[in-house]
């Protein structure tokens, strides 16, 4: 009996001293302690440091995966180089999608006429300034605008991010600022992953009825007599990350907006277009990969509607 009663009193002593250690690490924490968030990404790195590599296919970026550092690390994050992720949401084509971790040197925001959460992480903001026919678009046509005018919305981000409204985020979007501009590009985007041509692509939308055919057949030839080729490349504009206020980058913009807006309604015919038009080559363009579905930090959700044919 007499052994238990010490056994017992050294475990109450060794508890005592725990409990006590524990306090000086309280407060040697501070607000750290209290910030779930700083204190979430502090025991991300120190384990990100500890353990093995991950395999290479769970990483989307090649430079991020050779580095095996954390974004928080990178020589070239800056205080300036925030990063503006955002989406447009218009006549309820898509539901509002919830960021599943938000980025420390990320700013999410939306541009919708649906009502946001206060909750929500994205930050829901009134545009300034956009044309006086704005409130007569169609909800696609909206959404075009400020999907290729990010200058606009941004004047105090250097970067931005445009998500389509299916896209689910899993993770930090940071990752993606950093390879864009370890090749010193303007434009980042993922490759289609089914075609490489606009004739191609525009021929089967023909078929499916979402482009006129002789509207498009127009479009395409005026773009061959100039001297765009085939074959030239093609990327899928569902994730777009842009140095926005940088010239090419805004000289690109018009142009995509003016032949979007002037021809058919789909961005991805004159994207490519509006680069090549501006002097640009594909490989100038930060590809991210071939497929953005297949990427683990993006999940892909569905629409609440099919695609229709925008006039």
């Amino acid at each position: 009996m007499k052994y238990k009663e010490q056994l017992l009193s050294k475990l109450l002593f060794s508890l005592r001293e725990v409990k006590r250690k524990n306090g000086v690490l309280i407060k040697k924490l501070g607000k750290a302690w209290h910030n779930k968030r700083e204190y979430y990404e502090e025991f991300v790195h120190s384990r990100r440091k500890k353990t093995k590599a991950a395999h290479p296919s769970s990483y989307p970026i090649e430079a991020h995966q050779a580095s095996q550092k954390t974004v928080v690390d990178h020589p070239l994050i800056i205080g300036k180089d925030r990063l503006a992720v955002y989406t447009c949401v218009f006549g309820n084509y898509d539901d509002v999608e919830e960021p599943i971790i938000k980025g420390r040197f990320c700013d999410y925001y939306i541009v919708t006429d649906q009502i946001v959460s206060p909750k929500s992480k994205w930050k829901q903001i009134e545009p300034k300034a956009y044309p006086e026919s704005f409130d007569s678009w169609h909800p696609a046509i909206k959404n075009r605008y400020f999907k290729m005018h990010p200058d606009v919305l941004f004047p105090d981000h250097q970067y931005s991010l445009y998500v389509d409204g299916n896209i689910k985020l899993i993770t930090d979007m940071y990752p993606f600022l950093v390879e864009m501009k370890s090749r010193r590009s303007v434009f980042g985007l993922f490759n289609h992953p089914v075609w490489n041509c606009i004739w191609d692509m525009t021929e089967v939308l023909i078929e499916q009825g979402l482009v006129d055919r002789d509207g498009a057949v127009s479009q395409l030839s005026r773009y061959s007599s100039e001297g765009f080729p085939k074959q030239w490349g093609l990327f899928e504009c569902s994730f777009i990350m842009r140095e926005h206020h940088h010239t090419e980058s805004k000289e690109t913009m018009d142009i995509w907006w003016n032949e979007y807006l002037h021809g058919e309604k789909r961005d991805q015919i004159c994207f490519p277009y509006a680069l090549w038009k501006n002097g640009m080559q594909f490989t100038d363009v930060c590809s991210f990969g071939k497929n953005w579905r297949k990427c683990s930090r993006l999940k892909e959700k569905a629409h609440n509607r099919p695609h229709s044919k925008v006039t």
